[in-house]
């Protein structure tokens, strides 16, 4: 679990498919899902998406654009990007944006 975790939190960007997560753990896909469930306490794919929440979240702390943020953190388009980071950190992108660095949206 741990080299799983370790190989998503350095390939969030990419679609890392649970075959090759599976390989990695030397296991097949079900037991890994399975296992992962137990122990993480979500699926592979969630806590995939919460890595990405957690980096887009601190890019726009950086002041980065919305656009940029978007593909940078593996999401697939703006409004993927927004229902994620509207479920995991409970507004919007840009309106967290805009808290975090009023002075650039001035």
């Amino acid at each position: 679990i741990r080299r799983v975790k370790e190989s998503l939190e350095a390939k969030f960007r990419e679609n890392v498919s649970l075959h090759e997560l599976a390989q990695l753990a030397g296991t097949s896909a079900p037991y890994l899902s399975r296992v992962f469930s137990k122990e993480v306490g979500i699926p592979i794919q969630a806590y995939l998406s919460q890595i990405r929440v957690r980096r887009a979240q601190q890019m726009l702390m950086a002041g980065e654009s919305l656009a940029n943020v978007t593909y940078a953190a593996g999401f697939a388009d703006q409004s993927h990007f927004t229902r994620h980071f509207k479920r995991f950190i409970g507004v919007a992108p840009g309106a967290y944006s805009k808290a975090v660095n009023p002075s650039s949206h001035s």
